[in-house]
């Protein structure tokens, strides 16, 4: 399992290295079935993984939460938790920064993802909280969260994406996979559920045109040297 989980790693960071080269967007899936299929629907909610260059020998990664305002399902839900389920990467908390009205602080120690357990998730080492419960300090649809870490040293944004890759794959492996997890209240039936990040959202068709577009050149140019050389 371990060599199939460093399989997909390196096969996502070598053939996506463009799509993930500064900033990668993921989604989100439910691991508990509280309410009914609208409470459970992950869909609106994103991370948005940036490289946010280096300093004094460390990188540095920032973790970006929004909650859609078109099409959610649950128009009143709150992101009032996350989790980072990590031990191989996050060194120290830089800042958290939002969007007005959110008050989400952390690292708060205040117990793991409900349902991450069942998942098969260990204790977190990060977890960053709303000051209320509920909706009042949460990440309401149209507001948005970031979280910026420093890498333990050697760590980049290649790694964060590899282990994100890995982590997909359970049951998880400490020092080797990065799962981050969210809990969300006050869905449309009075419920909360978790959710856990999902595969990287791939690129739009049109990008990815443009990117095999920069490819096809960059290969013409190295044929056209050989021949010329």
């Amino acid at each position: 399992m371990t060599r199939f989980k460093g399989l997909v790693a390196g096969l996502v960071v070598a053939s996506g290295a463009l799509s993930a080269s500064a900033a990668s967007v993921y989604g989100f899936k439910n691991i508990t079935t509280n309410g009914n299929a609208n409470a459970q629907n992950g869909s609106s909610y994103s991370m948005t993984v940036t490289d946010e260059g280096s300093s004094g020998g460390f990188n540095f990664v920032s973790f970006l939460f929004e909650n859609a305002v078109a099409g959610n399902p649950n128009p009143d839900s709150s992101i009032t938790g996350i989790w980072f389920y990590d031990g191989a990467l996050l060194g120290a908390t830089m800042s958290v920064t939002s969007s007005a009205g959110v008050s989400i602080t952390g690292p708060a120690g205040g117990g793991p993802l409900p349902g991450g357990s069942a998942y098969g998730l260990p204790n977190t080492e990060w977890d960053f909280k709303a000051s209320s419960s509920g909706s009042p300090g949460g990440v309401n649809p149209g507001e948005w969260v970031k979280v910026t870490f420093q890498l333990k040293i050697g760590k980049d944004f290649n790694d964060v994406i590899s282990s994100l890759t890995s982590g997909l794959t359970m049951p998880f492996t400490p020092g080797v996979d990065l799962v981050v997890g969210i809990h969300v209240q006050s869905l449309n039936d009075g419920q909360s559920n978790s959710f856990v990040n999902t595969a990287l959202i791939p690129l739009p068709p049109a990008a990815w045109m443009g990117l095999a577009g920069l490819l096809g050149v960059g290969v013409f140019r190295r044929r056209l040297v050989k021949v010329r050389g």
